[in-house]
């Protein structure tokens, strides 16, 4: 599994922050492709 890391998240924030003046970003919503629970793991094949 690849999980989302802290490298990911400033990715984004960053891409975020230089958007032009003129842009309004409503929502930004960042998931893993693959993620695992306690129980339960879900793999893309």
């Amino acid at each position: 599994m690849t999980a989302l890391t802290a490298a990911d998240v400033a990715d984004v924030v960053a891409f975020a922050v230089t958007r032009p003046p003129h842009v309004n970003l409503d929502q930004i919503v960042m998931r893993p492709l693959q993620q695992a629970s306690a129980y339960k793991i879900s793999r893309r094949d």
